[in-house]
């Protein structure tokens, strides 16, 4: 996943923007917080984020399998 992000979506420039502007976003907010709650954003972030990686592991596991389940069709006929 690591590599189709640095080969593929990495060099976009709207990847790009958007990074900048989500890195923008959540320093803004997070610089308005009271410390404590600093720390629960935080936490927050960081298991909002172990979702979104392990959903994307699995639907790329998932797409992998498809593909090869597709290639055995097709070459079965």
């Amino acid at each position: 996943m690591d590599q189709v992000s640095e080969d593929a979506i990495s060099p976009s420039s709207e990847y790009q923007a958007l990074t900048t502007e989500c890195t923008e976003l959540f320093a803004t907010i997070y610089d308005q917080l009271p410390s404590d709650i600093q720390i629960l954003f935080t936490q927050y972030e960081e298991v909002v984020t172990l979702i979104q990686g392990l959903a994307e592991s699995t639907m790329y596991e998932q797409g992998i399998k498809d593909g090869l389940q597709l290639s055995q069709v097709l070459y079965s006929y």
